[in-house]
């Protein structure tokens, strides 16, 4: 059931679009004081929690495509969670992927740290799967927090169609993620 819910989670369903190609537009900032994180993000957009420590970011209603960035929070095992380090997070993730969604292929497994902290390192994959009859592109980072109590899972997902597309303020997002 967990694994089920953390596949679920990190893949959530998103329907908005995503047309925006720079930091410029990053009018907001989130902060999240319990997960000690904080990302900016575009001023027509608007993050919504969805409890247990997810927060999806999305555009305003009534657009089409299939376009998100969520993060999650996860408890390590030092905290009482199910894994001790980013890559048993990683590795359960891309084993559980393929039992929740259809034409799964895994890509570009890599590690990865963000501007302001070039010393920590996380893990990055990207993914095309299926979902509701449409072809996504999905790319998972995850990262340990400061204190060693949370996994921060960072995502971002469009239409293959349009991913390259959106891809510009996605990583400007990540980008301006920091993690306490």
């Amino acid at each position: 059931m967990f694994k089920q819910f953390l596949v679920s989670s990190l893949l959530l369903l998103g329907y908005y679009s995503l047309v925006y190609a720079d930091s410029d537009l990053l009018k907001h900032t989130f902060t999240s004081q319990k997960y000690r994180y904080s990302i900016q993000y575009p001023n027509q957009w608007r993050p919504h929690d969805e409890g247990s420590g997810v927060v999806v970011f999305k555009d305003l209603p009534g657009k089409e495509a299939y376009t998100l960035v969520n993060i999650q929070t996860i408890y390590t095992k030092k905290a009482g969670g199910h894994y001790a380090t980013v890559k048993d997070l990683m590795d359960d993730f891309i084993s559980q992927v393929p039992k929740h969604t259809a034409g799964v292929k895994f890509f570009k497994r890599t590690t990865i740290s963000l501007p302001q902290d070039q010393d920590e390192q996380g893990e990055s994959v990207s993914l095309i799967f299926n979902e509701n009859g449409h072809q996504l592109k999905h790319w998972q980072v995850m990262f340990l927090s400061k204190d060693g109590r949370f996994f921060q899972a960072w995502g971002y997902r469009a239409p293959v169609s349009s991913y390259e597309v959106n891809y510009p303020l996605a990583k400007a997002m990540l980008e301006s993620w920091v993690i306490g």
